[in-house]
């Protein structure tokens, strides 16, 4: 099953790289250079999720196996429909429901990244070390919904594109949705494995 989706994002992320490419060469022919930079940005973040599933293959770190996958259309969902086909802009719930999808996932990765890196030590109970595992998921939920928000104002910063829109407000309603999903999962996942034992 990992094969059959670590094909599909492969063969997403190739099919993906060429509509950047053509989008990129027409927007630059119809001088919208704010596009070009959006989807040269978007074909640029669509190999992010290959190398940090490459990453982790090297250091023994296990990863769901939709990892690759659903980064892939994370990233095409909010740099290409997002900024470039604007539906930031045109669909004021976009934006909140990618951070809520986000934050849900991460906690799946942080779940995983804890159980595959890190060995419970015999002095501590199961309990304790679930306990952990969850907290953990959390807080890395947490700090990648921050990494993302500091990448979109350094976007803003350098290259004056508008992926915070309306500043404060923005940040905070994202940081919002990602902590409820991410919370929400935390609980979810917690309440399950309560329930297995």
């Amino acid at each position: 099953m990992k094969n059959i989706k670590s094909r599909f994002a492969g063969a997403g992320a190739v099919i993906f790289e060429i509509i950047a490419a053509a989008t990129l060469i027409i927007c630059a022919a119809g001088g919208k250079r704010r596009n070009v930079f959006m989807s040269f940005l978007a074909a640029f973040c669509a190999l992010l999720p290959f190398t940090a599933a490459q990453i982790a293959k090297i250091k023994d770190i296990v990863m769901p196996e939709s990892f690759t996958l659903v980064s892939l259309l994370f990233v095409i969902s909010a740099q290409y429909f997002g900024e470039v086909l604007r539906f930031y802009y045109t669909i004021w719930w976009w934006d909140l429901l990618l951070h809520g999808v986000f934050g849900l996932y991460a906690v799946v990765v942080g779940v995983y990244i804890t159980c595959g890196i890190i060995i419970k030590d015999v002095r501590s109970t199961d309990k304790r070390f679930f306990l952990f595992t969850v907290i953990f998921a959390f807080c890395f939920s947490m700090a990648i919904g921050q990494l993302w928000e500091l990448f979109e104002f350094v976007g803003d910063y350098l290259f004056k594109s508008n992926m915070m829109k309306e500043g404060l407000k923005d940040t905070m309603t994202d940081l919002l949705a990602s902590t409820v999903t991410a919370a929400a999962g935390s609980v979810v996942y917690y309440l399950r494995k309560r329930k297995q034992e």
